[in-house]
């Protein structure tokens, strides 16, 4: 019976060469914005600015325009109005104090965009300021569009004491919800009035 010797090859560390990690592939991630569409804005750059309310966020506890002034509206609108006669340079650089335009840090704030990361790092996330103690807007500016996706006339992104720190409102109901209740209200009064009148009324 033959016998099959087998080698064995002693392991050497000098030799040694560790096989190389193989990169993990990256997956194409689908982006609010589709990437086509995002190059012909950007070629807009050196036009004057737009608005998009296509990423608004109105539900969002801190950013839903409860408790918000009946005149905070017409404010918000004329800012629109100064900022459409004004290119993303000048608003970036030029104006940048009048309307405190900044970038964010979002790891130093407790509201972020509902955003993956990879897409907020692509982009970007400015505020414009109203007022001094009127709030403002955020959003985020690719090409001559400006995105906006908060409303914030009471500084919840940036709480401070001076102007009473942060302040959570119910969602704000619509003006004819409004009137409704009030309809009801006055139809329960008339009811009861009507009982009323006629326990009195009655005869014994």
């Amino acid at each position: 019976m033959n016998k099959h010797k087998t080698t064995k090859k002693k392991f050497n560390p000098k030799t040694f060469k560790a096989p190389k990690p193989s990169k993990p592939q990256k997956q194409n991630k689908e982006f609010p914005i589709p990437e086509e569409e995002l190059e012909k804005i950007k070629a807009l750059s050196d036009q004057k600015l737009v608005f998009s309310f296509r990423f608004l966020e109105l539900n969002h506890e801190a950013f839903n325009l409860g408790g918000t002034c009946n005149r905070w509206g017409n404010d918000l609108f004329n800012l629109f109005n100064q900022l459409s006669k004004i290119t993303r340079n000048e608003f970036v650089n030029e104006l940048r104090e009048h309307y405190r335009s900044h970038t964010h840090c979002w790891d130093e704030l407790d509201y972020k965009y509902n955003f993956d990361d990879d897409f907020l790092e692509q982009i970007e996330c400015r505020q414009a300021r109203i007022s001094t103690s009127k709030g403002g807007i955020h959003g985020f500016i690719i090409g001559n569009r400006f995105y906006i996706v908060w409303l914030d006339p009471h500084h919840n992104l940036y709480p401070s004491e001076r102007h009473g720190g942060l302040k959570i409102f119910q969602h704000p109901n619509t003006c004819c919800g409004d009137r409704e209740l009030e309809i009801q209200e006055l139809k329960s009064r008339i009811k009861e009035y009507e009982e009323l009148l006629e326990i009195t009324t009655c005869p014994n």
